[in-house]
C-alpha cells in the first residue's frame, strides 16, 4: 500500500517485505535530501564536539529550522510594525532587557 505523498511507482521500494534490500529501508531517509555544505574548520570542529561525528546532519538540520523560525518571526514582527507602527523606544529597551535576562548564556 503506497504511503501518503509517495508516487505509486515508488511504493514497491517502500515495502519492507519486498526483496529489494529491505535491511536498507529507512523511513527516516524519506523526505530528506543529501546536500553539500562548506563550513570553516573551527565551526565544524565545534559542531562535531557537541553533536558527535555522526550527528552533524541532525545538528545542522535543527540549526537551520531554528534560523528559519527566527526569520519567520522577524517577518511577522516587521508586518506588525508596518501595520501598527513600531513599538516606542522605551518598550523596546524593556523587552531587550527582559530577553537578555531570560535568554542569558548558561
Amino acid at each position: 500500500m503506497p504511503k501518503e505523498g509517495v508516487s505509486a511507482a515508488l511504493s514497491p521500494l517502500l515495502d519492507r517485505s519486498s526483496a529489494l534490500a529491505p535491511k536498507y529501508y529507512s523511513e527516516y531517509a524519506l523526505g530528506m535530501e543529501r546536500v553539500t555544505a562548506t563550513l570553516d574548520e573551527q565551526t565544524l570542529a565545534k559542531i562535531r564536539h557537541v553533536a558527535g561525528p555522526r550527528g552533524v546532519s541532525s545538528f545542522l538540520n535543527e540549526a537551520a529550522r531554528e534560523r528559519l523560525a527566527r526569520l519567520e518571526l522577524r517577518g511577522l514582527l516587521d508586518e506588525l510594525d508596518a501595520t501598527h507602527g513600531a513599538a516606542p523606544v522605551a518598550v523596546r529597551a524593556e523587552i531587550a532587557r527582559d530577553a537578555r535576562r531570560i535568554f542569558r548564556a548558561r
